[in-house]
């Protein structure tokens, strides 16, 4: 009876142990990459787009997540409006849905209006289409800037970092 209760004994912390040890994980990548992107805006206005990205990539086997934060400069081609951007974005799983949003300004050195613009969108490899709406105040001021938009990203990486966890 007690060699049967010291085999036990023995095999339950064997298990526990065996188990911490997480032999039979996945291996998990973080994928780092930095560089400029190009896009194109459209809503009642066309603007170009130009900035520079940061993506963090959680590369797993389930459960994949990329998050990024950028900062760019538009520009509106036909009435001479330039604005800045600063936000970020978040991918969960592979379906590539992004949910972000930004912090905008926009001017024609005349007058200004500043915001923010939640935005939701899908990424495929170095594609980003988003759209979303600019909440810009003051609402009063005549700068022909877009609400709501629709905007294709094309991201151009420069560096590219792969660190295993």
């Amino acid at each position: 009876m007690k060699t049967s209760i010291f085999i036990l004994t023995l095999i339950f912390f064997y298990s526990t142990s065996w188990t911490q040890k997480q032999k039979w994980h996945f291996p998990s990548f973080d994928i780092i990459r930095t560089g400029p992107y190009i896009g194109i805006q459209k809503g009642n206005y066309l603007n170009l787009e130009l900035g520079f990205e940061r993506q963090w990539k959680d590369l797993k086997f389930f459960g994949s997540n990329t998050s990024a934060l950028y900062g760019g400069m538009n520009y509106n081609l036909f009435n001479g409006v330039i604005g800045a951007d600063i936000g970020g974005w978040k991918k969960l799983g592979f379906l590539g849905i992004t949910y972000g949003g930004s912090i905008l300004f926009r001017t024609d050195f005349v007058s200004s209006k500043a915001g923010f613009s939640p935005a939701i969108g899908i990424k495929i490899s170095k594609f980003h289409f988003q759209t979303g709406y600019q909440f810009l105040f003051p609402r009063d001021n005549n700068l022909k800037t877009n609400a709501f938009y629709l905007s294709l990203r094309y991201k151009i990486w420069s560096q590219k970092k792969i660190k295993k966890n």
